[in-house]
């Protein structure tokens, strides 16, 4: 794996152009991902009108083969067979006292056979199934004959009380939450998902789909969306345990949150780096944003408590500030590159697997570069300004 020269892509993509050669056959690259081994986009058509929505997933297919990136498309519900409809004649039924659960029984029983009796020899049990004869099961004419007995004892053929008419079906119906639904699932090549969702939503927008129906997207998308949510609260969450931890330490609700403003500096350079490597915003890279939460208030904690300490020692405050940034420059430096230099082998996807996980070495680099900067120029400046404030309120409180 490591000495090949192309990637998984670019060898499914000179696979495609051989085996689309092949007359009659169908193929599909499964692609097991980290998370999930859905396919990566899945428009689903929720709706119990199957033909209407065969007919909208058609449109949304043919759509979706226009959009450069999207590859083995395919619809699920395929391979039509034919099967045999009966119609109940109800006001017929009715002048001879049937009922439509007496006739689907009996013919049930007749097709698919029934268990009347078991047999039972030395201790062992053979189900006594009942049912026609394989020759009259599959022919419409010994369907259309079969006796159906009466309220009155007689018996008559069920094409007197139905109509029986062939049709097509699928061989399959698919189901999710109890409703009847078709879908175009498709794989990529060259192009990310989140720019590859905002092009099919588009199409989905300009295709004519009647009120009653439904679309959804699927697959590794929907997983994408759920997990891009629940990172979003992990990350907030993270961000207000760090300070109530930090509020506690410093016994103090001004210093940690001067601290928290690193946070939404290292944001800056999670999406400059991302930008700048080509990168989208994917799962791996929230998790990685996740992480500079707890991993960027590290210098800021490291500056604040020397500035209080030279502040409680004496010094005015501009003097702790300067003083203070230029005696732990060191030790954030120090900090900060041992994480970037420590992250940069998975930045340049060096080693088997390391692909999965770039973004997140590439969003965690691009924060703590960031945020190292910036911290040592901002932090000691809102320093000020809130000690500045602080002395005002307390001046103007002092006066009641």
């Amino acid at each position: 794996m490591e000495k090949r020269t192309r990637s998984q892509f670019q060898i499914e993509d000179v696979l495609r152009k051989e085996l689309d050669k092949i007359p009659g056959i169908t193929y599909q690259f499964v692609q097991p991902g980290m998370f999930s081994n859905q396919r990566a986009i899945e428009v689903k058509i929720f709706s119990y009108d199957l033909d209407r929505s065969m007919e909208i997933a058609e449109n949304l297919k043919n759509g979706m083969s226009n959009i450069t990136g999207l590859v083995d498309i395919d619809v699920n519900v395929k391979d039509e067979g034919e099967e045999l409809r009966i119609i109940p004649d109800r006001k017929r039924m009715n002048d001879l006292k049937l009922s439509t659960i007496q006739v689907a029984d009996i013919i049930s029983t007749s097709i698919q056979g029934k268990v009347a009796a078991r047999y039972r020899e030395t201790g062992d049990e053979y189900d006594v199934l009942v049912q026609l004869a394989k020759p009259f099961r599959d022919q419409k004419e010994a369907l259309e004959n079969l006796m159906i007995p009466t309220y009155s004892g007689k018996m008559i053929p069920l094409q007197q009380i139905a109509t029986i008419e062939g049709t097509s079906a699928p061989s399959r119906i698919f189901r999710e939450s109890q409703e009847r639904f078709v879908s175009v699932s498709c794989d990529l090549s060259g192009t990310d998902l989140s720019t590859a969702v905002g092009k099919i939503d588009k199409l989905i927008k300009e295709t004519s789909i009647p009120s009653d129906f439904q679309v959804v997207i699927g697959g590794s998308a929907e997983d994408q969306r759920e997990s891009f949510f629940y990172l979003g609260i992990a990350f907030f969450a993270a961000i207000l345990l760090v300070y109530m931890i930090m509020a506690s330490e410093f016994e103090s609700l001004v210093d940690p949150f001067i601290i928290m403003f690193t946070v939404p500096l290292s944001v800056i350079g999670v999406f400059f780096a991302l930008f700048i490597t080509g990168s989208t915003l994917s799962v791996m890279a929230l998790v990685g944003m996740v992480m500079l939460a707890g991993i960027v208030v590290n210098n800021g904690i490291v500056l604040v408590d020397y500035i209080n300490r030279l502040h409680r020692e004496g010094y005015e405050l501009y003097q702790a500030a300067e003083t203070g940034g230029r005696i732990r420059l060191r030790p954030v430096l120090m900090t900060a590159l041992t994480t970037i230099l420590g992250m940069v082998p998975l930045a340049f996807k060096l080693g088997s697997g390391s692909e999965n996980w770039a973004p997140l070495a590439r969003a965690v680099i691009g924060g703590m570069t960031t945020s190292t900067v910036l911290t040592l120029i901002i932090i000691p400046v809102v320093y000020v300004i809130f000690e500045r404030i602080g002395e005002r309120v307390k001046v103007f409180l002092s006066r009641f």
